[in-house]
């Protein structure tokens, strides 16, 4: 019996691996066919610009927030924090512009269908954020060339927060 029950939690999380693996699998093929992964990645510039428009924003909204930039490669490019934000807004709005890079779609449509599925496989990755308020940051050419991610409102208000800001840089 000890055996069996030993061999079943191995396979059990040689199963789980084998499902995360399968889930990023898309992600990976994505990141190396993609010129964006690659070559395309948003500007120090642009980042204190996005950030600059966020707590405009934020401020007409009466919120107080922390807002996090990823380049295309899920690293952290530019960060600040208003003072007020709580202190859970930094590690979150890192978490979801983390996210939105790793999958590079925004973070309320992963909050959406992990609601409905709570087996979804992003449901189980350490670190993802399933809430709204991260946005891939798209170039012109339609690129993908990093992340934000925003907390310390609502889900919505973060999302209105990151979508004001992805305005600074279509202009």
């Amino acid at each position: 019996m000890k055996i069996n029950t030993s061999f079943k939690k191995l396979t059990n999380k040689y199963l789980l691996l084998l499902c995360f693996i399968i889930a990023l699998l898309p992600i990976y093929t994505q990141a190396e066919n993609s010129s964006s992964y690659q070559n395309e990645n948003v500007s120090i510039a642009s980042a204190k610009a996005m950030i600059d428009e966020a707590f405009l924003h934020a401020e007409k909204l009466g919120i107080k927030i922390s807002v996090s930039i990823m380049d295309a490669h899920g690293n952290l490019k530019a960060f600040r924090r208003m003072d007020g934000a709580h202190l859970a807004s930094i590690k979150i709005s890192q978490g979801k512009s983390l996210t939105s890079a790793s999958v590079r779609i925004p973070t309320c449509q992963i909050a959406n269908a992990s609601a409905n599925n709570p087996t979804h496989a992003y449901a189980h990755i350490p670190g993802f954020i399933m809430l709204a308020g991260g946005l891939p940051i798209i170039s012109n050419s339609g690129n993908v060339m990093g992340s934000i991610g925003i907390s310390g409102g609502s889900g919505d208000q973060d999302e209105e927060c990151a979508r004001m800001a992805l305005k600074v840089i279509s202009k």
